[in-house]
């Protein structure tokens, strides 16, 4: 059982459930253990039934011990057996990324305008985001004219050949960093 299934069942908030996490790694040294273990895209930790009882009786009778008890019955629903791979993240690509891989990839927009590149913004971690070299500002966020680069361009659109960039939510995997590649602008456009 993770930690979001355990305040789904029980009706509370994440951060109260934190709280009952900490309480019981006093008392546990493998709780402890897995608390220390941080939640990265897509996996979460994964707690046993005897961690989750003791996790119920730190407590101190805030949760509804009948519903601890059914869950004593019902714990094999909620056996992952390790770690749990969450199948809401399996999209790991920006919003409409997908739908632009699956398409002809003709449309004018701005992933196929030359003068998209990518950048990493300052404190914004190792992701790249969409930049513009003609208009030197990022595009495809909530505050700009161009909100999907998918579907929106400007008047100085020009068209680039393929290959495209991939645009990720998070962090670019490592195994495919290495093959992504940047269109450089044309020489008469510099």
């Amino acid at each position: 059982m993770t930690r979001s299934e355990f305040a789904d069942y029980f009706n509370i908030t994440q951060q109260r459930a934190c709280y009952f996490f900490n309480c019981a790694a006093l008392k546990s040294e493998e709780i402890k253990k897995k608390n220390k273990w941080h939640s990265y895209k897509g996996h979460m930790t994964d707690y046993t039934l005897e961690e989750i009882i003791l996790v119920i009786e730190c407590s101190e009778g805030n949760l509804p011990m009948i519903k601890g008890e059914i869950l004593r019955e019902e714990f094999d629903k909620y056996d992952h057996g390790g770690s749990v791979w969450d199948e809401k993240e399996e999209n790991k690509y920006l919003d409409g990324m997908q739908k632009f891989l699956d398409s002809k990839q003709d449309q004018p927009c701005c992933e196929t305008c030359q003068y998209l590149t990518g950048t990493r913004m300052q404190g914004k971690g190792s992701r790249i985001f969409p930049f513009c070299n003609f208009y030197n500002r990022y595009v495809g966020l909530p505050n700009n004219a161009v909100k999907n680069i998918f579907e929106d361009y400007c008047q100085t659109y020009v068209r680039c050949d393929p290959p495209y960039r991939i645009w990720y939510k998070g962090p670019t995997p490592a195994k495919v960093e290495s093959s992504v590649r940047v269109r450089p602008l044309s020489p008469e456009n510099e």
